[in-house]
């Protein structure tokens, strides 16, 4: 039987006429996408699901009355070449925005052309903000889009602006002879003003300005140099976006500092925040190369669209925060230092390998989403927190040796994913602490290579439990989403695994280690790669290829 039009599937797509049904169109939740006001109904929009346009072009008269009628407080999101002109802002349209927030994601467009048109909320996900002249006044100045709520719900959203505005700006502020922290948020014209900044959105936050038809700007560049006089990248100064506490204004400064030296060559760009007022850096980080962060305070990284490639280093008693998603890029890898740390506020953000030394923390906050794609070592004890909607993913075919308890992390473990495997080595049954679940996919490995007590729970259905040989193993979580025919419990030689209760098993397999994996015990250890100096010798470090027949054993000691 056909759907109704009436009711929306979680994460459909809406593509024919429904506008002969009067009946309400209700998005309860997930996602539905449309092209045309006519893919939804010609009754009354309800519901708190989003609403996706989708190449739906200009949207400013995108609803109907009947349509607005309803009681719709979910979010409209623009994508993939829609555009809502303030000018052309209907009033039914703006009736659906008065409840709900308008969310700017990839290829979606708002175009500033009006300044007496407001929005309840807006939220920057990935799209654009187009910046037209105003020339009411005489001169050119631009033109202002009043929002009660601005947030940000991802990263990479851009300022396209009209070469009339940039013109008008001044290209020598005071601030260009300060600190880089203090050179990177000149504010000379509002372009968004907001009655409160809103969930992921802090002051200093600064977004990549483009001309009016989304092309890189020219830069004004200086060389930056390591003590011995070599260059490791450079200054980059040009047109600026910069979120205040009362909105995005333009400017003129630091826009992007890039980094062309890896770390293994040294410590590539060095960055401070020491003797700056502001402590937020608000500049984009980009180039091949890696940064060291060091000086001895905390300071917040606040670039939407970071992607510098090389390694992070984070040593001298600094903490890095971030303040957007993917604070770090997309870095190749991540050591933290003794006395140092990265603050994840519950972002997210992906590393390649990860190294975090005896003292050194790494904090996800309440609800950080952390993801290491390839080796990962932890050196001491509570380096790692998180709170209980945190979560930790280890995927891409690596591994992580941990030793060390880590209870201040009550958060989600997610070992693998559809594509990969990763094998995970605990010599401590406390290594991922002992409050939510891990998850076992893609015929990933949790080796058990130590006794007592395992209370973390257990899920998954394609990944391997094991109990090194000579080991006691008591299970006391509810295991009971640890299911499937790819699910199992293999015990080592001379191992005991027991169950506290009916649940701690799940419905999986329980079987013995064939002798042929004797070798594979608690004598023969998960590596223990201590990070040195410069990390090339864990950032490239990789788990030898096996076979689903072969024992497994970890890998090679480096």
């Amino acid at each position: 039987m056909p759907r109704s039009p009436s009711s929306a599937a979680a994460h459909s797509r809406s593509t024919k006429d429904n506008t002969a049904y009067t009946g309400a169109f209700n998005i309860d939740e997930g996602v539905v996408q449309a092209s045309q006001s006519v893919n939804l109904t010609g009754g009354a929009l309800n519901g708190s699901g989003t609403l996706a346009l989708d190449r739906a072009g200009e949207t400013g008269a995108f609803f109907t009355a009947a349509q607005a009628s309803g009681s719709f407080t979910g979010v409209v999101r623009l994508q993939n070449s829609s555009t809502l002109s303030l000018s052309q802002l209907a009033a039914a349209t703006q009736s659906v925005l008065a409840g709900s927030p308008l969310q700017l994601a990839s290829g979606g467009r708002v175009l500033i052309d009006d300044s007496t048109r407001t929005l309840d909320h807006l939220d920057l996900a990935g799209g654009s903000l187009i910046v037209a002249t105003n020339t009411a006044a005489g001169l050119p100045t631009p033109h202002v889009l009043a929002t009660g709520t601005l947030s940000a719900s991802g990263a990479g959203s851009e300022v396209w602006v009209a070469d009339t505005l940039l013109a008008g700006l001044a290209t020598a502020p005071a601030t260009l002879n300060s600190h880089v922290f203090d050179a990177d948020a000149d504010t000379q014209a509002a372009i968004v003003r907001t009655s409160s900044l809103g969930a992921g959105l802090v002051a200093g936050t600064g977004l990549t300005v483009k001309n009016m038809r989304g092309r890189a700007l020219t830069t004004a560049t200086s060389a930056i140099e390591d003590a011995a006089g070599a260059k490791t990248g450079a200054l980059h100064y040009g047109y600026t976006a910069v979120v205040t506490a009362t909105g995005i204004s333009l400017g003129w400064g630091v826009s992007a500092i890039e980094s062309t030296t890896q770390l293994v060559d040294g410590l590539g760009v060095e960055i401070t925040s020491a003797g700056s007022v502001d402590k937020t850096l608000g500049a984009q980080l980009t180039g091949t190369g890696g940064f060291t962060f060091t000086g001895g305070e905390t300071m917040t990284l606040a670039h939407t669209g970071n992607d510098y490639q090389g390694a992070t280093l984070i040593t001298g008693s600094a903490t890095v925060k971030a303040g957007v998603d993917n604070a770090l890029g997309q870095t190749s890898a991540l050591a933290i230092r003794e006395g140092s740390a990265f603050d994840l506020n519950s972002r997210n953000q992906r590393v390649g390998a990860l190294a975090i030394d005896d003292g050194g923390l790494l904090a996800l906050g309440d609800r950080g989403d952390f993801t290491v794609s390839g080796v990962a070592l932890f050196s001491g004890s509570n380096v790692l927190t998180g709170g209980t909607d945190s979560k930790l993913r280890l995927a891409n075919s690596g591994s992580a040796a941990i030793r060390v308890s880590n209870t201040g992390f009550t958060g989600d473990v997610y070992l693998g994913d559809a594509a990969s495997s990763y094998d995970l080595y605990l010599g401590n049954l406390s290594g991922l602490g002992d409050a939510g679940r891990v998850w076992l996919d893609g015929g990933s490995l949790l080796y058990l290579e130590t006794g007592g007590t395992f209370a973390k729970a257990l899920a998954g259905g394609a990944g391997t439990v094991l109990v090194g040989g000579d080991q006691d193993v008591l299970l006391t979580g509810n295991n009971s989403g640890f299911a499937g025919e790819g699910a199992e419990f293999e015990i080592g030689q001379n191992a005991t695994l027991r169950a506290q209760n009916a649940a701690a098993l799940g419905s999986a397999l329980v079987g013995r280690r064939s002798p042929t994996a004797a070798a594979w015990s608690s004598a023969t250890p998960a590596p223990s790669l201590t990070p040195s100096p410069t990390p090339a010798a864990w950032w490239n470090c990789a788990r030898p290829a096996r076979s689903s027949s072969a024992p497994r054993s970890p890998p090679a000691r480096s």
